[in-house]
């Protein structure tokens, strides 16, 4: 879902999603609850733009960007301009560009890298792009769009790591392929939910 803010700010909401705005006189806050969203910032420099994940801060710089809170971890990917991050509860402070990508965790690990600004936010055309990331956290990124439960209950494969495009539109054909790349690992469906 497509959401304008009352600056004219967009926002897509991925499956799931849920946000708080705060806007006031001189400051615009917007705090992602749960999720994934992506932003495009109608920049002003009078009334700065913050998204606000638990205890990360990403300032806008005239930019467009991806933020997503996850259960043990969050991330921020840039596809235009500029953002500050800042996680202060572990002294992660980033200036981030367009391509450039940031995942922190809550315990405090950092991971950094670059992708194609053309795969940043690829969940907005159904596809989820994942490279050399554990197992569980890609069954965690398909629940959102599965609609039942999916139980992992292999705590070796929760920790190896996987590389692939996988359809959102399908997730539980995105299940099934996910498995299949790694031997000995099977989806069972339990009930038609």
């Amino acid at each position: 879902r497509t959401v304008q803010l009352a600056d004219g700010t967009l926002v897509e909401l991925s499956a799931q999603t849920a946000i708080a705005v705060d806007y006031n006189g001189q400051e615009r806050h917007v705090r992602l609850l749960k999720g994934q969203a992506f932003f495009a910032v109608k920049h002003d420099a009078a009334r700065p733009f913050e998204v606000i994940a638990r205890d990360a801060r990403i300032a806008d710089i005239g930019t467009a960007f991806d933020v997503r809170l996850g259960s043990d971890a969050g991330s921020v990917a840039v596809a235009e301009g500029i953002v500050d991050l800042r996680y202060p509860p572990h002294g992660v402070s980033q200036r981030l560009k367009a391509g450039q990508w940031t995942r922190f965790s809550w315990t405090g690990d950092t991971d950094s890298g670059r992708e194609p600004v053309g795969r940043v936010a690829a969940w907005r055309q159904g596809q989820l792009v994942v490279h050399d990331r554990p197992g569980a956290e890609v069954v965690d990124q398909l629940r959102p769009y599965f609609g039942g439960a999916i139980i992992l209950a292999s705590d070796a494969f929760a920790t190896r790591r996987v590389t692939g495009v996988y359809n959102l539109r399908d997730p539980a054909k995105a299940l099934e392929a996910l498995a299949s790349a790694r031997s000995g690992v099977t989806v069972r469906r339990i009930t038609p939910w």
